[in-house]
């Protein structure tokens, strides 16, 4: 989707520094300069659990304002809607930030929410055909104690539109680690 989108000009914008991804956080962010300010822009992409926290804003059609319990409750609704469509989603938010030697985690505070990217990942067409030849099989998603709702949904998404015969949705679908996704017979 990306490479079919339209191509976007960013000669102007140099790196200056950045605060590189680490799985705690579940975020990165860089530090742009353009020709003519007198400041640096702050961007900052990652989980959108992880993002959203540090935004005090919003930015609509060009317009910035607070991002107040109502406006967030939407930015989460809209969040949930693209993971059950089984998009994988980021978070991206900005701030202009003063000119320094040196950035740091301690920079990503009062940002202003930009928007959602979503990512679709095609399931490759041979997984049908594997599943299909593991009869009586059960298939478990771990590693998804820590993850919010809105991932489960994705996951579920992809295992309800992609898997072949499915017997049943069990009942076993908790927020508190391993779960069973579906039965293929």
């Amino acid at each position: 989707a990306i490479l079919q989108h339209q191509t976007l000009d960013i000669t102007a914008y140099v790196k200056i520094d950045e605060v590189p991804f680490d799985f705690e956080r579940r975020r990165l962010s860089v530090v742009t300069h353009t020709s003519g300010e007198a400041d640096h822009l702050f961007v900052t992409k990652g989980a959108p659990e992880s993002v959203l926290p540090l935004a005090d804003r919003i930015e609509i059609g060009g317009v910035i304002t607070a991002l107040d319990d109502v406006t967030r409750a939407q930015v989460i609704t809209t969040h949930d809607a693209m993971c059950a469509e089984g998009l994988r989603v980021l978070a991206v938010a900005w701030r202009r930030i003063d000119v320094r030697p040196a950035y740091g985690k301690a920079d990503e505070t009062a940002l202003v929410f930009a928007g959602f990217i979503g990512f679709a990942d095609p399931v490759l067409p041979e997984v049908a055909d594997v599943l299909a030849e593991t009869p009586q099989q059960s298939f478990a998603v771990s590693d998804f104690s820590d993850a919010p709702p809105a991932r489960w949904l994705t996951a579920v998404k992809l295992v309800v539109e992609n898997v072949v015969n499915i017997s049943a949705m069990p009942s076993d679908v908790t927020m508190e680690g391993t779960i069973r996704l579906a039965t293929v017979t």
